[in-house]
């Protein structure tokens, strides 16, 4: 019998290095066990298994995830007869899946010091609770070999690192409140916010540069800025010993200009903000994210983008609301509106044992059958019963090219009425990911589908005009559509091809002669507070606002997409309407003056910009006849 056992890791749809299973291959590593991997969707498991001869399969899940893991268990099992390890978050939060006959060990909480006792046969089957937090300096190296024997990882230039695994919040929609509550039970509380000693940090990616040559580091913490006082040494040692390009997320909030210029002198390329909805009232009341306002955001994009650091944004599209699709429409104006160089977006799931998930059964918006057996992919689908799931599963999928190349909302609310497949929506999560590793990794996969054929947009547009006539073809009238804008040809070959119905192709057609498909929209986000009024009363002034100017140009979004006339209002609030946005001119107004926007105002008539900075600016509240006016 071998002293030394094999553990063999199963995954599948990889698209990122999972340092979780890492740091358990180097536990056991460090042993003098051994470990590896296999993808089950792009290698033969049977041939590795008989090749590798596993004394324990391994699967390290997320809900979701487990339906598949349980029958691949399952199966590996009759095959097999090899002993089966479950573990990861799924396995925390639902430790009951170990009441499933099929499985042989379960383990709640850290599994470096748990896989060793089950393998080492210290433990018997069933359910083994670990401790909550580890520290991470006490633990082995991750083992990074057991994922750069794939080439898609190992050439990737920008590798993950980690210097702590807390979250200090409790978004509804997340399971960080049940872990904050085992470590208290636990009383591990403070160990779970440890960070990592900087020296530490600094020496693993030193080893990352001299084995695997990288480039660049994304840091996977949660909130990269907890501690000050640790942030503080981690650039000093971080700019004296590394200096290589860097990525992280961070709590905004904490953000100042000599901590963002320290940050860019380090190294620091690229930030990810995370604000799901652009709603404040949404982020607070639904998402329980009140610790964070546009606001915040807005000023972190400001303060890092004047030294030319990126921006990234994290959205949630298809939440628990009366109108899902009016909420992604904003939030997508709000990341559009700040120009972010990437942005993420996944369809909202509702998981079993989460304050959001149980809001959706309260509400109706969900079964609890539906609840219990949630998707396995928080990219592919709504199990919601909300309005226009189609629309925001297609909305999903062109998220990305709509920011990337600042696509018109009139021509994207058009396209998310096309009959999007499962096989569209793949091609185009493929085609992003290739966009999104060139632009943020310089990979270009060296081939044709990021490229731009600027003959063959010419010929896209005069075929377009021509048939703009005939009501069977839709596909021309796509290509023409999208051939004056940046994205990759094969972006526009993928749409071509959705079938789009009578209605949706006359609107495009209306759309490629240069007629309106919609009436103007109405997006409420005010750039001066991050503010963002969502109901069908409110229309009100959006944009920066000079703190010093006694005037402000105001311009409606129609006239400023198309160079037209302006309108003036008054800050003092002495002389105009603000319903009809008229004034007189201050003679003594300042020269320097910033655009913003005209929309509804609120029911008293008020704009919150205004509000915020006069004594009223009051008049009657709008009607339909001033905002057709206005937008006309």
């Amino acid at each position: 019998m071998r002293n030394h056992k094999r553990v063999l890791f199963l995954e599948r749809n990889l698209r990122n290095e999972k340092l979780g299973v890492m740091y358990l291959a180097g536990a056991l590593k460090q042993r003098g066990h051994h470990a590896n991997l296999i993808q089950t969707d792009k290698e033969d498991i049977h041939a590795r298994i008989r090749e590798y001869r596993p004394d324990f399969v391994a699967f390290s899940i997320t809900t979701g995830e487990h339906v598949y893991a349980l029958q691949m268990a399952r199966d590996i099992k009759q095959r097999y007869g090899t002993p089966n390890i479950f573990g990861g978050p799924h396995c925390t939060f639902f430790p009951e899946i170990g009441f499933d006959t099929d499985v042989d060990f379960v383990v709640q909480g850290q599994g470096e010091r748990a896989i060793i006792d089950i393998v080492e046969g210290r433990v018997a089957a069933g359910f083994h609770k670990s401790e909550m937090a580890v520290h991470l300096d006490d633990l082995p190296n991750p083992d990074r070999d057991i994922f750069y024997q794939y080439e898609q990882f190992r050439d990737n230039p920008m590798k993950n690192v980690i210097t702590s695994r807390a979250c200090p919040y409790k978004c509804s929609y997340c399971f960080n409140h049940s872990q904050l509550a085992l470590s208290r039970i636990d009383n591990e509380t403070k160990r779970w916010f440890d960070r990592r000693d900087v020296s530490t940090v600094t020496a693993e990616i030193n080893r990352l540069r001299d084995k695997y040559g990288v480039e660049k580091v994304l840091f996977l913490d949660d909130s990269f800025i907890q501690s000050t006082s640790w942030l503080d040494a981690f650039l000093t040692g971080y700019t004296r010993d590394v200096r290589l390009p860097w990525l992280c997320s961070l709590r905004v909030n904490c953000l100042d200009e000599p901590l963002a210029r320290r940050m860019f002198e380090s190294g620091l390329e690229m930030v990810n903000y995370a604000i799901e909805s652009a709603d404040p009232d949404v982020q607070q009341r639904l998402l329980h994210r009140g610790h964070i306002s546009n606001g915040d955001v807005i000023q972190a994009i400001k303060l890092f983008d004047q030294y030319g650091v990126r921006a990234r944004m994290q959205n949630m599209i298809g939440l628990p609301l009366s109108n899902p699709l009016e909420d992604a429409l904003n939030t997508l104006q709000f990341n559009m509106r700040h120009r972010v160089t990437d942005a993420w977006c996944s369809i909202f799931q509702a998981y079993p044992r989460t304050a959001l998930g149980q809001y959706c059964l309260d509400h109706n918006y969900i079964s609890a059958d539906q609840l219990r057996h949630c998707s396995e992919s928080f990219f592919d689908e709504s199990r919601l019963d909300i309005d226009n799931r189609r629309e925001l599963y297609a909305l999903q999928k062109l998220w990305y090219f709509a920011i990337d190349s600042n696509l018109p909302l009139d021509l994207i609310q058009i396209l998310i009425r096309g009959a999007f497949t499962a096989e569209t929506g793949d091609l185009l999560q493929q085609l992003r990911f290739r966009c999104s590793r060139k632009k943020l990794y310089g990979i270009d996969d060296a081939d044709a589908q990021l490229s731009i054929n600027l003959q063959s947009r010419e010929r896209w547009k005069t075929l377009g005009v021509q048939d703009a006539a005939n009501p069977a073809d839709a596909a021309p009238l796509v290509r023409a559509a999208l051939a004056d804008t940046t994205v990759p040809d094969r972006f526009i070959e993928i749409l071509a091809g959705v079938d789009l119905d009578d209605g949706t192709t006359k609107k495009l057609r209306s759309y490629v002669n240069g007629e309106r498909a919609f009436a103007e929209p109405i997006y409420t986000i005010n750039d001066n507070t991050g503010e963002l009024i969502n109901t069908d009363e409110s229309i009100y002034i959006r944009g920066t606002m000079d703190p010093d100017a006694q005037d402000i140009r105001l311009m409606s979004e129609a006239h400023f997409m198309r160079g037209m006339a302006e309108v003036r209002i008054d800050l003092n609030g002495n002389t105009g309407s603000c319903a009809t946005g008229s004034s007189s001119q201050n003679a003594n107004a300042p020269a320097k003056q910033e655009l913003v926007t005209v929309g509804l105002l609120n029911g008293d008539g008020e704009t919150p910009n205004a509000r915020k900075r006069t004594n009223g600016c009051k008049s009657e509240a709008p009607d339909e006849r001033h905002l057709n006016q206005f937008l006309a």
